[in-house]
């Protein structure tokens, strides 16, 4: 049986191509306190990560991107992440800007090799930065 190398790609340029996926120009970057407080993942879960939340209170667009430090650290960060959008999901409030529930309702998390993604956003937006992401594997 042959081994699959998984390729080791530059996470500069993964976070590039997702973000490309996105128009809004008010993503700012996720502090280490929201990552550690919301997705209940500490620094030491994974090797390096990029992650962008809307800064404007009436738009929920968020992703995230985790480079694992080994394949058991590729199940630590799917679950916490799956365990955030499933959150997320819980604690929405209908009365809420319920005309942005469709992105959270499009939310997902994809495997790349040794990175792990969540997207919060319109089902375009999501599409696209799922085939960015995929394409630099």
């Amino acid at each position: 049986m042959a081994v699959c190398e998984i390729p080791d790609v530059d996470m500069d340029t993964v976070s590039i191509a997702v973000g490309s996926a996105f128009s809004n120009p008010d993503l700012t970057d996720i502090p280490d306190s929201y990552i550690e407080t919301m997705l209940k993942l500490t620094s030491d879960q994974y090797a390096e990560r990029f992650a962008k939340i809307s800064a404007v209170g009436t738009n929920i667009d968020e992703y995230g991107i985790f480079r694992a430090n080994d394949a058991e650290g590729v199940k630590v960060l799917e679950k916490a992440l799956n365990d955030y959008l499933a959150y997320r999901m819980e604690i929405w409030m209908d009365e809420y800007l319920p005309e942005e529930y469709p992105k959270l309702q499009n939310a997902t998390v994809a495997t790349a090799g040794n990175c792990v993604m969540y997207v919060i956003a319109d089902g375009a937006v999501c599409d696209t930065a799922i085939a960015n992401f995929d394409a630099c594997f």
